[in-house]
């Protein structure tokens, strides 16, 4: 697992949940918001890679498996983490 964190410091668990691929529109903006952890001017990157929303994303990606079909690159996040 990785970390997008934007020009204004919003951490993100991957650049899928940030739709760094989208423009700036109010959909896209409201997606974002949706999924942004913390802002690194709020707490240390240490603090943010071990609280509990990270750690529940972490336990989430731990079950899943590489060879299974369910499991595929950041397009599918939306199966993965059950995003609407």
């Amino acid at each position: 697992m990785f970390s997008l964190i934007d020009s204004e410091g919003r951490v993100y668990p991957c650049c899928h949940l940030y739709r760094d691929n989208h423009g700036n529109d109010e959909r896209t903006r409201e997606y974002r918001n949706k999924h942004c952890l913390v802002n690194v001017t709020e707490s240390s990157f240490a603090e943010i890679w071990n609280d509990r929303k990270y750690q529940e994303k972490r336990e989430i990606l731990e079950s899943v498996k590489p060879s299974s079909l369910d499991y595929a690159p950041a397009e599918n996040a939306p199966v993965i983490f059950s995003i609407t």
